[in-house]
């Protein structure tokens, strides 16, 4: 018998970049996510277009549909923010791609939405129970949401 299923949707799988990155980052670094660097703005590519294919163009927290697939009207988000949680920047399973509203100054990312605290400070949490917020790898949002 196998591993159960954990994700609703499946985290990107990274690139040799974003293995590069994930491997050489220091964990701590809050502000590496707004860095110029060409890999990391490369990653950041890729997140937004896996994200946007296997989110069907909406964004992942309110699920506007957002047709274009200009790269200016998707952001790479966290589910939990590098501000709190540095060490999770470039973790698959805190990436999500959502529009700039809700991951703007005013967006609902901007603090804790961890329950609790974490059992290892470098390892992800997995349950849906950790999370304060609909967690969109871990749950179906028509399950919770009807729009």
């Amino acid at each position: 018998m196998g591993k159960p299923k954990l994700f609703v949707l499946t985290p990107i799988e990274p690139s040799a970049v974003h293995k590069e990155i994930i491997k050489t980052y220091d964990k701590t670094d809050k502000k590496i996510w707004q860095s110029a660097d060409p890999k990391i703005t490369k990653v950041k590519k890729e997140i937004k277009n896996y994200y946007k294919d296997k989110q069907k163009f909406q964004c992942a927290w309110c699920r506007q549909k957002i047709l274009v697939d200009n790269n200016r009207n998707w952001d790479a988000e966290h589910v939990l923010c590098t501000s709190i949680y540095p060490q999770f920047a470039f973790e698959p399973e805190n990436l999500v791609a959502s529009c700039s509203d809700c991951n703007g100054p005013e967006g609902k990312f901007n603090k804790d939405v961890l329950v609790g605290k974490l059992e290892k400070k470098d390892e992800y949490p997995t349950s849906k129970n950790s999370f304060s917020v609909l967690h969109p790898l871990l749950e179906q949002y028509s399950e919770h949401i009807d729009i």
